[in-house]
């Protein structure tokens, strides 16, 4: 049984750090990251160890829309697979109607994820070769469209009420 808690500077930050390093190849980034993300990170938990995270910063993109940026999302390699990457994905949702993310062109299974999750391409920020691109997540948007998913016009065979 997992558990998900607000991330703890003091409590937290070392064991973060340890499964930052095993999986983000620029260490240095990611130590960034972590000294800059805000107190509403959360933090997966499995009884008290660290199992994962979702380090977090409020932005503003396009100049005026603000939103939660999702800096990294990390679960250790013993819990992959088990739902911890979607349970943080639903629960930094929940958070704001608006999320951005950077995901890398080489990290297919990353952006399965998102788009499972609603998060579309926004923006390309580097070439194919070496970089990404910016995904984000509108809860407007999202919820329009699955208004309009409810109200498709009916098959060929099919009689519309009045």
């Amino acid at each position: 049984m997992f558990s998900y808690v607000s991330y703890n500077p003091v409590s937290h930050h070392g064991a973060i750090e340890k499964i930052g390093e095993q999986i983000f190849d620029d260490p240095y980034d990611f130590r960034q990251a972590l000294r800059d993300a805000s107190r509403a990170s959360i933090v997966a938990l499995n009884k008290r160890k660290v199992v994962g995270f979702a380090l977090l910063e409020n932005t503003r993109v396009f100049r005026h829309l603000d939103a939660i940026d999702l800096t990294y999302l990390a679960i250790h390699p013993d819990y992959q697979s088990q739902g911890i990457g979607s349970t943080l994905l639903t629960k930094v949702k929940m958070m704001s109607p608006n999320v951005i993310l950077h995901v890398s062109y080489d990290n297919p299974n990353a952006e399965r994820l998102y788009r499972r999750h609603g998060f579309e391409p926004w923006r390309a920020l580097f070439s194919k070769a070496n970089g990404g691109y910016l995904m984000g997540y509108s809860k407007q948007q999202h919820e329009q469209r699955l208004r309009l998913r409810g109200h498709q016009s009916p098959q060929s065979d099919e009689i519309a009420a009045p």
